[in-house]
């Protein structure tokens, strides 16, 4: 996603739920607590692009004059280390607003942190279509879910792009079925095998040879 396009979105997220609540005529400033997956080059610049944004926020007067005051906290795409960061910034820190988590897997428990404290949870990314059975209505995702996901961007690769397909994949949850919905869908709707498929760690820059049985699977 391009860098303006990332900026309107995130600025029209913000601006609509803190909107909301500084209409309830706090009378500090917005505390904003945040908690996401920071282990990488990419998750720590996504990080600094909320960081950023809220900055933008309160040059320019903040939302009715209300200030947003933020902490960022890294969960490592764990979820034990984001429930205490949630328990944290919710019952110490006092946060007005939870925003968090990236990762599905850390998301699920902390929408129960944040229902039984009723305090506003925006999601950034995680997709599980589980985060919003649970019924929270203190829960507001920005993504869909992810099921639709798969089946849109098989469709689109397949009739715009090519269906001889490599797949590099995370060794986390997520991307792991992230990946093995892209190639079920593919295999659906085109007919088409995965040419090459690899699990690599976070950070590695370099992957396994396709005949590297143990770590890769070749079609």
């Amino acid at each position: 996603m391009k860098p303006h396009a990332r900026r309107l979105i995130a600025g029209g997220i913000f601006a609509g739920v803190f909107g909301a609540l500084a209409s309830t005529a706090l009378a500090t400033d917005i505390r904003v607590g945040i908690t996401m997956r920071m282990i990488s080059e990419n998750g720590q610049k996504y990080g600094q692009m909320v960081m950023d944004e809220i900055g933008m926020i309160n040059e320019a007067g903040g939302i009715n004059g209300n200030m947003i005051q933020a902490t960022l906290l890294n969960d490592e795409c764990k979820s034990d280390k984001g429930v205490a960061n949630a328990n944290k910034l919710i019952f110490r820190e006092k946060v007005h607003l939870l925003i968090g988590s990236t990762c599905s897997s850390v998301t699920l428990p902390i929408v129960d942190v944040t229902a039984r404290a009723e305090v506003p949870q925006i999601i950034p990314h995680s997709t599980n279509e589980k985060i919003t059975k649970k019924g929270s209505a203190w829960v507001f995702r920005v993504p869909v879910s992810g099921r639709y996901y798969a089946g849109v961007n098989a469709k689109y690769v397949g009739e715009n792009i090519g269906k001889r397909i490599a797949y590099i994949c995370a060794a986390d949850a997520a991307s792991q079925n992230d990946c093995e919905a892209m190639q079920a869908q593919m295999q659906s709707q085109h007919g088409a095998e995965a040419v090459y498929v690899a699990q690599v760690q976070e950070k590695r820059s370099r992957f396994p040879h396709p005949h590297a049985e143990d770590q890769v699977s070749r079609c």
